[in-house]
């Protein structure tokens, strides 16, 4: 368990009414064993400060020594953590250990904040007196506390099993204006340091609360009911609900007048074994509570019950009737057919054309269950039939997204149209409810036979009384069927030249184990979907091989699975733009929890609708890149299929606006059903640790995968920076300094996966032994993470890994903290920033050298040479100018007596108008 911890202040009467703010400040922060600030930190600095009264500025000195109290302490921590001349961490020093070493940090503490001060009273142009405030620092582990004072106020603490404690004698009133402050000159001198064993409390207030907290009657004595209450607060409540307690608790007639500022930090640490042990007080307690309430409702329970007895009595004799009534059942068969336009022909007719409307209906609307399955091609024959013989298929519907179950038979004869061709026609014979198959088909044996498709056939309702006791009209199987019942294999095939009936497929698809939807075929020549039905009776032996060829390439487990009509409607609305819904995401997402739905299922539904024929062919379209987003969504393991597939595309990018609006529409209607949909959630996130990894063997699929981890209203871009970063990468990095230095009980969320197994393994020794220079292969996963935003830890983390030490680029390396610029710790690592040309000159500009006994820094000697530089070539251009003006001008008379020759060059006499010879 971590600390919990909770600091607060409040305005006296008498800063709120001349208006003032309060003048006093408390803060805490939580780090870990590396001093970085996390939530479940094990190692707590808190503060209390203040601002002595009188002074016009206490209130920015108490705010200005708390932060700077606590920035410098979690300062020197992290050196303690990365210094390997000393312990790992403050976590793992004795108490004797950190009498020393802590008492050095509160030293060094009070001379930074006396020296912040100072400065800030020369921002403000005032005394540093002005800043006067007290100061309260505590420093705790599990293990130990330490605490120092300057001035007033006081800690109280409390041990395991131990009694209230008061760490420094308190400051009576009349000597609070003899105290030393800071930022006074001998407030070094005057520290107060203490140093105790490991605490479950700590209490930390300036000098108003002592009356309400400490019994001045019996030496300052801490009052226990005032502590207990605070305890008991603090330990059943969260850190926002006591806050509120402490609120109301200042809201009292007593408290309300004080007229001192109101602050105090209060922290709290329960031990495992302590946790565990009011866990199960607690749970004993509610138990006992239970017990007792159960007895006492026994009683009238017990008088409740007889009453039941004498109504039960009544309603077994009124369900013995009911039973015998049930037993003769009224069932309804309703048909529909295909329809065609009809034109008779002689006695008989053909086909003019399909209508795209069911015809000789005897329901006012088709059945949406029923209307999926035809759509989905479940009763649908290939190539229709090559005899006169019909074909007959017999189908169970249950669909719970519609809330419809339906026995369904399809019989499919050959027709013929104005063309000569011979399309399949469909008729079907439908009644209400499961596992009246069989009753359908003893209707039809009663009548003669099984009617057959013919346009001119009046529609009819078909009632009868059947009896529902299964032994009165089962039907018995030969050996040789029983035998194929045995092979335990579906889809069943029943040899062609077998005596069979569509009775006796009936039959044996009921007996076969799994209870699942009744599926058969009888006498077709080929199936768009055979290995969708239990058991098949071929038409012909030509029938009979091609069905055994393609049952032997893809047989599966195919029997129905409940809901499968609903989930393949939503999978061919959802590929063919249709816009989502959040029924259909919750349709999803309870198919993701049908144990009988796996990855095979997916595959198999996925390459129905072209999925892996278009991935084949190349073939880019809306249609397929919706396709292939949804199989990447209910099949992680495919996500980085996906992504190549969507890298083939080169510079078309239609197909990735496609695939972005799509996920966006995704995203918007999950949004609405979050709450509901945690397997969906999880499929994201896999897909994300999945994809990953495979970049150390796809190193050019880096590109592809930032474009997908960045998209704005991506759905595994959100899984990305919002799930699988903190909660399993974040977290497994964090876990790998304890694992270095042996704790094996650390609890890591990605070795589950091989890949991310053998990842963190090989990475290890980077925390192991800090001479490894760097591992290339991983150069992909650094660049990757040098792109994505929200990632500057794991793009420094796996730059040192991948390019090696002082490998971290400046723009990434100043998104992480540090404490020199130059050097990070990322994850318990040491890495440092790349330098640069830049950086070489900066650095040799900066270096001092001694010259005539003066030290002086290379650049201020650069600046003075330049300087004097420039001023010796100003100085000698001025005095050539000087003297050019001073340069005697050459007399007239003579250049007019000289006189110049002709030319004999003729191109010079050629350009000289005025004794040019030659002729024009």
């Amino acid at each position: 368990m971590s600390w919990k911890a909770i600091a607060f202040s409040e305005a006296g009467t008498s800063h709120q009414k001349s208006g003032q703010t309060c003048q006093d400040y408390a803060k805490f922060i939580k780090l870990n064993d590396f001093g970085e600030t996390v939530n479940d930190g094990d190692i707590i600095i808190g503060a209390v400060s203040k601002g002595c009264e009188g002074y016009k500025h206490s209130d920015i000195g108490s705010q200005l020594a708390i932060e700077t109290a606590l920035n410098y302490l979690q300062d020197r921590i992290q050196f303690v953590g990365v210094n390997e001349a000393k312990k790992n961490c403050l976590l793992d020093i004795s108490k004797e250990e950190a009498d020393k070493v802590v008492r050095q940090f509160f030293l060094q503490t009070v001379e930074k904040v006396s020296k912040n001060l100072d400065v800030k009273s020369q921002e403000l142009r005032c005394y540093p007196q002005d800043l006067s405030c007290a100061l309260l620092v505590v420093l705790a582990t599990p293990k130990w506390l330490a605490a120092m004072r300057i001035g007033d106020g006081f800690i109280v603490i409390q041990q395991p099993e131990s009694e209230y404690q008061l760490l420094f004698d308190p400051i009576r009133r009349e000597s609070v204006n003899k105290t030393t402050f800071l930022p006074d000159s001998n407030a070094l001198e005057l520290i107060q340091f203490k140093i105790s064993e490991g605490q479950e409390l700590i209490f930390a207030s300036t000098y108003s609360l002592q009356i309400l907290a400490l019994d001045i009657g019996v030496k300052y004595k801490p009052k226990p009911y005032f502590f207990d209450s605070l305890r008991k607060a603090i330990n059943s409540s969260s850190e926002d609900q006591v806050i509120e307690i402490i609120k109301n608790v200042f809201k009292t007639k007593t408290i309300k007048t004080f007229t001192e500022d109101k602050t105090l930090l209060l922290c709290f640490y329960k031990s495992p074994l302590l946790e565990e042990l009011d866990y199960w007080y607690q749970l004993i307690t509610a138990l006992t509570q239970e017990l007792s309430d159960l007895q006492s409702d026994h009683q009238k329970l017990t008088e409740k019950l007889e009453e039941r007895e004498q109504e039960l009595s009544s309603l077994l004799d009124e369900n013995q009737a009911l039973t015998e009534q049930i037993s003769q059942a009224r069932i309804e068969i309703h048909e529909f057919s295909t329809g065609i336009q009809v034109k008779r022909v002689g006695t008989g007719w053909v086909s003019q054309g399909f209508t795209g409307e069911y015809m000789n209906r005897t329901l006012d609307q088709i059945p949406v269950a029923v209307q999926r399955a035809i759509s989905n091609r479940e009763f649908a024959v290939a190539g229709g039939t090559s005899s006169d013989e019909p074909a007959v298929i017999g189908r169970e519907i249950s669909d719970n997204g519609e809330d419809e179950e339906w026995s369904v038979i399809a019989v499919v004869t050959k027709g013929r149209d104005d063309r000569g061709r011979s399309p399949s026609m469909y008729r079907y014979f439908l009644c209400e409810g499961i596992g009246n198959l069989g009753n359908i088909l003893a209707k039809f044996n009663k009548e003669g036979g099984i009617p057959v498709f013919n346009p001119y056939d009046a529609k009819r309702i078909r009632t009868f009384e059947v009896d529902q006791n299964p032994s009165s009209s089962s039907t018995n199987l030969s050996d040789q069927l029983k035998s194929l019942l045995d092979a335990q294999s579906t889809p069943i095939i029943v040899p062609w030249q077998q005596a069979c009936t569509p009775l006796i497929l009936n039959e044996m698809a009921r007996q076969i184990p799994g209870n699942q939807p009744i599926s058969w075929a009888f006498k077709v020549e080929a199936l768009e979907q055979p290995t969708r039905f239990q058991v098949i009776q071929p038409a012909s032996e030509k029938a009979e091989q091609l069905l055994q060829q393609m049952t032997a390439v893809t047989r599966q487990y195919t029997v129905n699975i409940v809901r499968e009509q609903s989930i393949k409607s939503v999978i061919k609305g959802l590929s063919s733009r249709e816009q989502v819904k959040s029924e259909q995401i919750l349709i999803l997402e309870n198919a993701l929890n049908d144990p009988q739905i796996n990855d095979n299922y997916w595959k198999s539904l996925f390459d129905s609708q072209g999925a892996s024929q278009w991935r084949s062919q190349g073939i880019y379209n809306p249609q397929m890149v919706r396709v292939l987003t949804l199989q990447a969504i209910l099949i992680p393991e495919r996500l980085s299929d996906y992504l190549i597939s969507m890298s083939k595309q080169g510079k078309q990018d239609n197909h990735y606006q496609t695939s972005e609006n799509f996920q966006t529409e995704i995203r918007n209607a999950l949004t609405k059903v979050s709450n509901q949909t945690p397997r969906l959630i999880k499929n994201l996130v896999e897909g994300v640790k999945s994809l990953i990894p495979t970049l150390l063997e796809h190193p050019e699929q880096v590109e592809v995968t930032i474009w997908l981890l960045q998209l704005p209203n991506g759905l595994w871009s959100w899984s990305y920076s919002q799930v699988f970063i903190p909660d399993y990468l974040d977290h497994d990095l964090n876990l790998m300094p304890k694992f270095a230095r042996g704790n094996k009980n650390l609890t890591f969320k990605l070795t589950s996966h091989p890949e991310w197994y053998q990842i963190l393994g090989e990475l290890s020794i980077f925390w192991k032994n800090r001479s490894v220079s760097k591992i290339e292969r991983y150069q992909p996963l650094a660049d990757l993470f040098k792109k994505l935003e929200n990632s500057p830890k794991l793009a420094a983390f796996f730059s040192h890994i991948a390019y090696g030490k002082g490998e971290i680029s400046k723009q990434i390396f100043s998104q992480i903290p540090s404490t020199d610029g130059w050097h990070s710790n990322v994850y318990g690592v040491r890495v440092e920033r790349k330098v640069t040309f830049v950086d070489v000159l900066f650095l040799m500009l900066l270096k001092e050298f001694e010259i005539g006994g003066i030290d002086m820094r290379v650049g201020v000697a650069l600046a003075i040479l330049l300087v004097f530089t420039g001023l010796g070539v100003i100085t000698g251009l001025a005095v050539g100018r000087v003297r050019a003006d001073k340069k005697p001008e050459p007399s007239t008379n003579q250049s007019s007596s000289v006189s110049m020759p002709k030319s004999s060059n003729p191109l010079e006499a050629k350009d000289n108008k005025n004794t040019s010879s030659y002729p024009p």
